[in-house]
């Protein structure tokens, strides 16, 4: 049960999770405000708009990704991660 609660630790997410929260956010930010803006504009580079490539991904913990530990949570909430469950 303990690794349950760390399992964004390690991973990776599809772009069709987090696209809406790097592009077209809302009618006040194009960014999602409570992501960290120069990771999201580094999502941006690697994630376009416009594309409809299902195989684009990201890792969930920026900082260790291939790491199985509990970097993901001590971060800011604005820290450079991806947080899909919102």
């Amino acid at each position: 049960m303990v690794a349950l609660s760390g399992g964004h630790t390690i991973g990776v997410s599809h772009r069709d999770r987090f696209i809406h929260r790097i592009y077209s956010f809302n009618e006040t930010f194009d960014i999602d405000p409570t992501m960290d803006e120069d990771y999201a504009l580094m999502l941006q580079e690697s994630c376009p708009e416009k594309t409809s490539d299902p195989n684009i991904v990201q890792p969930n913990d920026v900082n260790t990704p291939q790491t199985f530990n509990n970097a993901y949570y001590p971060e800011s909430p604005k820290g450079p991660r991806l947080a899909i469950n919102q």
